[in-house]
């Protein structure tokens, strides 16, 4: 532009109502100054997330309507954005999907401001897609920790059934007396055994065959044989020695 031109820009803009020249002056700071809040973003709820993002700094800071624009809102929203979608696949989880949603979205309206342009589609698409792929990961994570509790609890149960079974035949291998009373073991799946469980010596010689069958299908024992070869066989499973029955049983 020449002097001329600017002398004529300059006289025509000055003949202009100053009404109007507060107008055009409102919209030419307007184009340089943000238009909404952008307040910051609520921290990371888990708490490695809270110690990685301020000792590393990540947080953006907030933008209030009417300040001047800066180049530099727009790089640390960005980088804020990549640091929680990088850590978003960390396991434990650090950063939710909602938390990468807040930080995507928040960049996209400050760096909309800048150069007037929406959300991309192809942001959205990513915000959508980032979504249920973490919706979905966080699904299988709880998944896999449930059934990580159930085995552990399985193997903690199969633990204490067999050291239940242990202590009770080592304490039933004791017994020589018909008044000795007999340690109740559980099966192989930790069930106590049923009423009809013998609870001497006495009461195991003298069970009658119905109960004995009971008691050697509870503990997956095979049946047959006498009534006393059952009882016997029932009693060396208990832990009880042979000669616990007295020679009188054998007769």
């Amino acid at each position: 532009m020449t002097k001329q031109h600017f002398r004529f820009h300059h006289s025509l803009y000055s003949c202009l109502p100053t009404s109007s020249r507060h107008y055009n002056d409102k919209i030419a700071a307007n184009m340089d100054s943000y238009q909404l809040n952008h307040p910051i973003l609520a921290p990371l709820a888990s708490d490695e997330g809270k110690v990685v993002e301020t000792a590393l700094q990540w947080q953006a800071p907030a933008i209030l309507a009417g300040a001047p624009k800066d180049p530099g809102h727009v790089v640390s929203a960005h980088q804020q954005m990549m640091h929680r979608l990088s850590t978003s696949s960390m396991v434990p989880t650090v950063v939710t999907a909602s938390e990468c949603v807040d930080a995507v979205t928040r960049f996209h309206r400050i760096a909309a401001e800048h150069d007037g342009a929406p959300m991309p589609a192809w942001a959205q698409q990513m915000v959508q897609q980032q979504q249920q792929s973490m919706h979905q990961f966080q699904q299988n994570m709880v998944q896999q920790q449930q059934q990580s509790m159930q085995q552990f609890q399985q193997n903690l149960t199969a633990q204490m059934t067999q050291l239940q079974q242990t202590t009770a035949k080592f304490y039933n291998a004791m017994i020589c007396s018909l008044r000795d009373n007999v340690m109740r073991i559980s099966n192989q799946d930790g069930i106590n055994p049923p009423p009809v469980f013998p609870g001497t010596l006495e009461d195991l010689i003298n069970l009658s065959g119905r109960n004995c069958n009971t008691l050697l299908t509870f503990y997956g024992l095979e049946v047959g044989g006498t009534l006393n070869e059952r009882r016997l066989e029932l009693g060396l499973y208990l832990g009880l020695r042979e000669t616990a029955f007295g020679s009188s049983f054998y007769e």
